[in-house]
C-alpha cells in the first residue's frame, strides 16, 4: 500500500517534531526544513559569535611618533606597509597587507594612521602671513612671537615694533633705500597745531622665525619679508613667509626617515587601496 502525501507529510512533521535538540557551533551555517516545505536556515559565520574575530580590522589614530611605533611594533608582520601622503601630512601603515606569493592575499583591513597636526605657533604665523597690519596691532603680533624671532633676534625686532608703536600719531612722511639693504623712515609727530618733533626708525628688510611645524618635529628656519607702506600717512606692515609648504614637505619627510629607520622598513609615497 502506497502512503498518500498527506501521509508523507505527517511522517515528516513527526520525526521533526521528535527529534532531540543539539547545540549549534559557531563559525558553520545551518539549515532544516520546515513543516510546509519551508527551509530555515541560521548564520553563525559572525564574529559576534565567536569567542574572537576571525581577522584584526579597524583603523587606528595616533598624533605623535612615539605612540604609532608602539602601536606598529606590537601589530605589525613582514607584510606590513606604510604610505605617506606629504600633501596631507599623514602616513598609514596596513598592517595586514597583501604578501608576496598566490596565497598572499590578505584583509586589508587593519590600519595605523599618524597624523602630523601643526603647531599652534605655526598657525599663528600662517594666519597672518601676507596680511597687512596696522602699526600697534603689528607691534602686539611680535610681542605675543617674539620667542620664534630668531634674525635679527627677537629683543631687536621688539624695538622696532616698539617704536611702530609709540609713533601712533606720527605722520611717515619718506621712505630711503640704505646702503646696507635695510630703508629708514622719516616721519614727523605732531604735538600740536603748530611745532612738532621729527626723527628716523631703522626697518630691516627680512627677518627669520624659528618655529616647530609638528608638535614632535625640531623648529625650522624660515624667511620672512618684511613689506610695508604708507597710506595716507599712515604706516600698514605686513610679512611674506618664504615658501611654507616647501617647510611642511621637508618635516613631514623628516617624519618618514625616523619611521625607517625604526622600523627598518620603507615607506611609500602615496595612498594605500
Amino acid at each position: 500500500m502506497t502512503a498518500t502525501d498527506n501521509e508523507m507529510q505527517t511522517i515528516v512533521e513527526t520525526a521533526i517534531a521528535t527529534t532531540d535538540p543539539r547545540e549549534l557551533e559557531p563559525g558553520k551555517i545551518y539549515g532544516w526544513a520546515l513543516p510546509g516545505g519551508a527551509v530555515h536556515q541560521i548564520d553563525l559565520t559572525g564574529d559576534e559569535y565567536r569567542d574572537q574575530p576571525k581577522h584584526k580590522a579597524g583603523k587606528v589614530y595616533v598624533d605623535d611618533l612615539d605612540s604609532f611605533l608602539h602601536y606598529y611594533q606590537k601589530h605589525s608582520d613582514d607584510g606590513t606597509e606604510i604610505y605617506v601622503n606629504i600633501t596631507g601630512h599623514y602616513l598609514t601603515a596596513v598592517l595586514d597587507a597583501n604578501q608576496g606569493g598566490a596565497d598572499g592575499a590578505r584583509w586589508g583591513q587593519h590600519r595605523l594612521v599618524l597624523t602630523l597636526p601643526t603647531t599652534d605657533r605655526w598657525d599663528a604665523w600662517m594666519a597672518m602671513n601676507g596680511k597687512p597690519f596696522a602699526q600697534s596691532a603689528f607691534a602686539e603680533f611680535v610681542e605675543e612671537h617674539v620667542d620664534d624671532i630668531r634674525d635679527p633676534n627677537g629683543a631687536t625686532m621688539l624695538e622696532v615694533v616698539q617704536n611702530f608703536q609709540t609713533a601712533t600719531k606720527v605722520r611717515f612722511t619718506s621712505n630711503v633705500r640704505l646702503d646696507n639693504g635695510n630703508h629708514k623712515l622719516h616721519f614727523e609727530e605732531t604735538t600740536d597745531a603748530t611745532a612738532g618733533n621729527s626723527g628716523n626708525i631703522a626697518v630691516p628688510t627680512a627677518f627669520k622665525i624659528g618655529v616647530a611645524p609638528f608638535e614632535f618635529a625640531d623648529p625650522y628656519e624660515i624667511s620672512a619679508r618684511f613689506r610695508y607702506r604708507v597710506e595716507n600717512g599712515k604706516l600698514l606692515v605686513a610679512y611674506l613667509l618664504d615658501d611654507p609648504a616647501a617647510v611642511i614637505r621637508d618635516a613631514v619627510l623628516d617624519v618618514v626617515k625616523q619611521v625607517e629607520e625604526a622600523t627598518k622598513g620603507k615607506v611609500m609615497h602615496g595612498t594605500p587601496a
